[in-house]
Formats: C-alpha cells, structure tokens, sequence
C-alpha cells in the first residue's frame, strides 16, 4: 500500500488525492451503506433497542444517566472532534489546499457529516453484533479477544462475498489517500519550515 501510494503521489499530487478520496468515498458509502441495511433488516430496531435497554439500561441512550460514560467522556468526544479537524495534517493539507474559503468550508461540512455518520453506523453494527451472536461468549473462547472479533463475524455471516471485496477495496483505497495525503503534508513541512528556513 505505501508503494502504491508513494507511485500516486509522485504521479499526481493533490489531484491523485483527490481522485483516490472520491473512489474511496463513493466505494465505502455504497457498501457499508448497504451492509448496515443488510444488518438492520436482519437484527431489527427493537430488538437492537431492547438489548441496548437489557444490557445497559439508561445509559444505553443517555450518556448522562447513572453508569453512563459520563461528561468527561462527552468533552473528549467534543474536543477529539474539533481537534481532529484542526490539528490532523492530512485534513489541514486538504482543506489548505482547496479552491477558496467556500470550497473549503462545503468539503469540511461534508468530511464531518461522512465521519459521523461512519461513527453512528459502526455503533449500530456493534449492537446488531450483541443482537445476532449473543452475550453469551462460546467455550474455550478468550473473552476479550471474541469481544474483538464478533463484530467481523457477524459481517462475514451476513455480507456477500462480492459486498465484502467492494468493502475491502473501498478500505484499500481510504489507506493509499491517507498515505498520500501524510506525504504531501510532511514534504510541504520539510520543504517550508526545514530546507527553506
């Protein structure tokens, strides 16, 4: 993967970036739209709601409630949140990159909007994994690592096969963008701020 994203790198740049982020994006949305609908359809909301109200009560819904994560853990998430906007360099290289402020706000709004809405459907799939496989942990199981992996079975049990490659391109293609976008943010950093100073 870092060959390949090296090759497009030095092939083009930002618009490499650019092509391998709208691949990626429209890959990912399609599959992992249709694998949570797939999911949903199998586990049903309530059930997903019952066993949310079974195994963690209140807190299940309200981060607020007694045994719930708590305020400290909602700033973290708030904080993580804007942070990560401001301080990652492969999304500052994009958004620094952009055709004018309009652009550059518009692909924030929607980078935002995709990110948790990723969040939210991975949340989903991990109570559609509880739904489906059960809190009971099978025998001669160690539980912390079946705790890990029940999410992926659960996918392996309910995805296609030709959903899962799409699946893994998408991934695939998510990985070489992030690597291009690391490159080109640290050579603009040793270009600038090392050689030229």
């Amino acid at each position: 993967i870092l060959g390949m994203a090296m090759f497009f790198t030095a092939l083009g740049g930002m618009v490499s970036v650019t092509i391998t982020e709208y691949v990626q994006a429209a890959l990912m949305t399609f599959s992992l739209t249709i694998i949570t609908f797939l999911i949903i359809h199998k586990a049903g909301v309530g059930n997903m709601t019952r066993t949310m109200e079974t195994h963690l009560g209140a807190a299940g819904f309200n981060p607020f409630a007694k045994h719930g994560l708590g305020t400290a853990f909602v700033l973290a998430m708030l904080i993580g949140s804007f942070v990560s906007r401001l301080a990652f360099p492969p999304a500052l290289q994009k958004f620094s990159s952009a055709k004018n402020p309009k652009v550059a706000r518009q692909q924030l709004l929607w980078s935002s909007i995709f990110g948790q809405g990723r969040t939210i459907m991975f949340t989903m799939w991990g109570i559609a994994a509880l739904v489906l496989m059960g809190p009971a942990i099978p025998a001669g199981e160690n539980p912390e690592n079946y705790q890990r992996v029940l999410g992926g079975i659960m996918l392996r049990q309910i995805t296609p096969p030709m959903l899962m490659g799409i699946t893994l391109a998408s991934f695939i293609f998510a990985s070489v963008s992030t690597v291009n976008v690391y490159l080109l943010s640290w050579s603009s950093v040793i270009a600038n701020d090392v050689i030229c100073s």
